[in-house]
């Protein structure tokens, strides 16, 4: 037993978690962030993918099919020091961002669409009776 505590104090306390602490939130740690959010509900004729992404323009999403693959990509510029104001705290900043997502054969790339809504990306990739592996470059509306 006092090995495993030992174990186990000696994981929590280890250089790895203090140089940690404190800089998840941090703009510069943030910029390199390459996560995004997404739900992705399935229904008998389509699929819905709802991406999670407050603060952008419809304008700044790049969505593509390729190869049974939906991808969704951002890119935004990063913000200087200088044009950046100076938060005493920051957990929030828009970054870059590319998802790849699984499509079926079955979906039709053809009939893809996407609307961008109070910080939701939502695309609906109905399905069709034949297979598909069709590249399509989609408009966000």
């Amino acid at each position: 037993m006092d090995t495993l505590i030992t174990t186990i104090d000696k994981f929590w306390s280890s250089d790895f978690w203090k140089e940690l602490d404190g800089t998840l939130l941090r703009p510069s740690s943030i910029d390199k962030f390459d996560h995004v959010f997404y739900n992705r509900l399935d229904h008998e004729n389509r699929s819905v993918f709802d991406i999670v992404a407050p603060g952008f323009d419809k304008k700044d999403f790049k969505i593509t099919t390729k190869q049974n693959r939906l991808i969704v990509s951002c890119d935004v510029a990063k913000e200087t020091e200088t044009n950046a104001q100076k938060y005493s705290r920051r957990e929030w900043v828009k970054h870059s961002f590319r998802k790849e997502l699984a499509l079926n054969s079955t979906h039709d790339v053809d009939s893809i669409t996407a609307e961008y809504k109070n910080g939701i990306l939502r695309i609906e990739v109905p399905t069709c009776s034949q297979t598909n592996e069709k590249s399509k470059i989609i408009e966000v509306k």
